[in-house]
């Protein structure tokens, strides 16, 4: 049975010292070891939320108030998150910068995206930057077909739902 290893690792796809943000050695050695497991027959996914951010994050954790129309408390440690509505284009070209860098740079070659796929929530705001209401399940598809569009062909999309 293979070993799961787990870091959280918060991506800026265009920082200037990206090497800090991985706990595994730096930008250029957690991409090796991506490689390896590429070249053994090891699929490499990284974990991903694009329906939940972190209110610790770095410049989307403060956009709850904007962005957010829904507050879920979430038990990891002291961390608590918001759902954004995903109709903002801020936060739908982080996600897919991200997974083009961790795709198409690092390597990694499954893209998962957590709790996404039943776009069963619905934004009532009436100050976002779409028709009110609106069904989740519109920005989770474009979100999707923009990952798509952006990574390796050879990378599988796969979600929760």
């Amino acid at each position: 049975m293979g070993q799961v290893v787990s870091h959280e690792v918060s991506v800026f796809p265009h920082g200037d010292d990206r090497d800090a943000l991985f706990p595994v050695g730096g930008e250029e050695n957690f991409k090796s070891f991506i490689k390896k497991a590429n070249e053994a027959g090891v699929p490499i996914s990284l974990y991903t939320n694009p329906i939940l951010i972190n209110e610790n994050a770095h410049r989307f954790g403060a956009k709850r108030g904007e962005w957010g129309f829904g507050y879920r408390p979430v038990d990891y440690g002291d961390m608590m998150g918001y759902v954004p509505c995903l109709s903002f284009r801020k936060w739908l070209d982080y996600m897919v910068e991200s997974w083009a860098f961790l795709a198409g740079d690092l390597g990694a070659n499954i893209i998962y995206l957590d709790q996404l796929g039943s776009g069963a929530s619905i934004c009532n705001r009436t100050d976002h930057p779409h028709p009110s209401p609106e069904p989740h399940f519109y920005g989770e598809r474009e979100l999707t077909q923009r990952i798509r569009e952006a990574i390796p062909q050879d990378a599988v999309i796969c979600s929760e739902a």
